[in-house]
């Protein structure tokens, strides 16, 4: 057909539809819940499948992927209720608070005294008073948050819960400032800061001795994880790792943002979270930032509007970056993924709106990675079902467990 054959059918069409309509005009609305329903449907249905795996196929690859049905074999099902990345990160920042009611899981604080002064801890999940999993020599998962996150969101507890059956140990450490502790330095964390987390490791090796290391990360805390993995090489304490809705390129993840409306009302929605914790340490980080900038430190925080503004007036202050785009260049953990020497799980959402960059090309460039990308996550979310159930800690189980079976072998 050509052409303008077509535009004619097309044309007459529409006038058939329109002389319908005019005809029966009742049958309006009932045709638009008709379309939209469609639209929905299908939008939905497109976003049922199973994740896509980028990897270079060694035996130890194929081994691993093998024991990893969550993201081999299943299909993932997103809640009409969280059916793209939008509604999934917006359903997991309501559902991250109310969660923090319903769980039985206690947590007990580790504190470890840092060497330059400062102080961070260990959150151990606890059932009835008791640490849970460290009678034998179970794997131990160091969980490691987003921006601001702790034990109060519902990720942490998933992950947690998903180890704790599938008998493995694990610990949430603790960003400095975060789940209610406080700072004894006028030092905060950022996404290249990794001496918390090798100090850590350093001490849970040394004083727990018959347990190997594991790590998940979330959000920026994948990023620091990945930072280190790439620091040590080898010589990591760490046996394997998972990295979650990692933004990888903050430098991409700003810009990405910044071209949105929604992306715009995400980096309010992160700066109003670092604002939130500065605060709460303004009798440390006030005094300091006095001395060092001649301003005061409350009025400051009171002009940011977004997390850019956060990290030019402190983050890129308080650790060696001129400026905060140069905090986003330096920091991110793209380049480290070449020089990871362990078993390392990548997963991430095609939707996710803050950690919108991928990196498809280089993981092709290391055989130690898989990446596993669904069509709908969000940004730490990852909910299926009728009633949405967040399912990202059973791949941090089933990954653990894989890697742990190729050293027991």
């Amino acid at each position: 057909m050509a052409l303008s054959e077509l535009l004619i059918f097309i044309a007459n069409v529409l006038l058939a539809l329109s002389s319908f309509l005019q005809q029966h005009p009742t049958a309006i609305k009932y045709s638009i819940a008709i379309i939209a329903f469609t639209v929905f449907i299908r939008s939905y249905i497109v976003k049922i499948s199973k994740a896509k795996i980028y990897c270079i196929r060694t035996t130890t690859n194929s081994q691993l992927l093998s024991t990893i049905p969550s993201i081999t074999n299943t299909y993932h099902y997103p809640s009409i209720l969280t059916f793209n990345g939008h509604w999934q990160t917006i359903y997991y920042s309501i559902n991250r608070r109310i969660a923090n009611c319903k769980f039985p899981i206690g947590y007990e604080h580790e504190y470890i005294k840092l060497l330059d002064g400062g102080q961070t801890s260990l959150c151990w999940p606890t059932i009835n008073g008791s640490r849970v999993n460290l009678e034998d020599k179970a794997p131990l998962v160091i969980l490691l948050a987003g921006l601001t996150g702790g034990t109060h969101d519902v990720y942490i507890y998933k992950s947690m819960n998903e180890c704790i059956k599938a008998g493995l140990g694990c610990v949430l450490l603790n960003h400095r400032g975060c789940s209610k502790i406080k700072i004894t330095t006028p030092q905060i964390y950022c996404a290249g800061f990794t001496s918390d987390l090798s100090e850590a490791t350093i001490y849970l090796n040394a004083n727990y001795p018959n347990h190997t290391l594991y790590a998940a990360g979330f959000s920026l805390g994948a990023n620091i994880l990945i930072n280190y993995l790439g620091e040590m090489g080898s010589k990591s304490l760490i046996r394997g790792a998972i990295s979650v809705s990692n933004p990888f390129d903050l430098m991409e993840v700003e810009n990405g943002m910044a071209k949105s409306y929604m992306g715009n009302m995400y980096r309010k929605m992160l700066g109003n979270h670092q604002i939130k914790k500065a605060k709460e340490h303004i009798e440390v980080l006030g005094p300091y930032y006095k001395n060092k900038y001649g301003k005061d430190l409350s009025e400051e925080l009171n002009k940011v509007k977004r997390n850019y503004d956060f990290d030019t007036l402190l983050t890129s202050k308080m650790f060696p970056y001129k400026t905060a785009y140069s905090y986003y260049r330096q920091s991110s953990c793209l380049l480290k993924l070449n020089e990871i020497a362990v078993p390392c799980l990548l997963v991430h959402s095609e939707d996710d709106p803050i950690a919108c960059y991928i990196p498809y090309d280089e993981v092709n460039g290391n055989g130690n990675i898989i990446m596993a990308v669904v069509k709908c996550g969000g940004h730490v979310a990852f909910y299926d079902g009728l009633i949405p159930n967040q399912w990202l800690g059973t791949p941090i189980r089933e990954f653990v467990k894989a890697v742990e079976s190729l050293h027991t072998k």
